[in-house]
């Protein structure tokens, strides 16, 4: 064998160990309570989300851009442009969203908890239970995973408040 077919052989089994390594890291099932499980990301937004402004405004929106999905996201936008749109022509008048879009009330929670998921097929359903005072409420964040600036980076994607079915967003204008 000449050096030369030696490295060629050698590129050969190198990139074939590199495409097999990524191959099985990527199959890899994600660990449960690592930092990037589902209901991990979505204790990490409500962490964030509690702490600072709730109201649905653009810059509100954008500082939680890398927990939404981006098909969430943009309905957030188009739902500000509406809101805005409906609140110059009827002032005064009651808007459309009155409240927390991710805790669906007008109070801030008091407390939450969140539960693992099981996941299926890059979506999992992450039950959330937020406290206001001794009254319980259930939401369930559904969460995909993204092809974001992370692989296998998990995102919000709906909210579901209690009694909802997944996919049940309000209608963009």
């Amino acid at each position: 064998m000449t050096t030369r077919n030696f490295f060629a052989h050698g590129v050969g089994i190198a990139a074939l160990l590199i495409a097999m390594t990524t191959a099985t890291l990527r199959a890899a099932p994600l660990v449960p309570d690592a930092p990037d499980a589902p209901h991990r990301q979505a204790e990490s937004f409500l962490k964030f989300h509690l702490t600072h402004d709730s109201g649905l405004t653009p810059k509100s929106v954008e500082a939680r851009r890398k927990w939404l999905s981006l098909a969430l996201y943009r309905l957030l936008q188009k739902e500000i442009v509406r809101q805005n749109a409906f609140s110059a022509r009827h002032p005064g008048d009651v808007p459309f969203i009155d409240g927390d879009v991710f805790t669906s009330s007008q109070e801030p929670p008091t407390g939450f908890a969140v539960s693992a998921a099981p996941r299926r097929r890059g979506t999992a359903l992450v039950p959330v239970t937020f406290r206001f005072g001794e009254k319980p409420r259930r939401a369930v964040y559904q969460m995909r995973l993204s092809n974001g600036s992370r692989p296998e980076q998990w995102q919000i994607d709906d909210v579901v408040s209690e009694g909802g079915k997944p996919g049940q967003n309000p209608p963009a204008a």
